[in-house]
């Protein structure tokens, strides 16, 4: 049996929580693995990339310090 891309496992995990009748969680931090989408069912999709050019200094260290505790996860 294969094992599934990372970029289809989102999705699959957000329906099995709606049929669990789980709370969907607002904001979901991802591996880079998953970079096809940005939002699934209203559910939005953080994964690491390079700040931009335009973002201030706390800007930057808000997002280094969420992915850094899901890295650490």
């Amino acid at each position: 049996m294969k094992a599934p891309n990372d970029r289809y496992t989102v999705g699959a995990l957000l329906e099995q929580m709606e049929k669990h009748e789980q709370k969907l969680p607002g904001d979901l931090v991802y591996e880079r693995g998953g970079r096809e989408k940005s939002k699934i069912k209203a559910v939005k999709i953080s994964i690491p990339s390079t700040p931009k050019s335009t973002d201030k200094i706390y800007q930057k260290q808000i997002k280094r310090r969420e992915f850094r505790i899901q890295s650490s996860n």
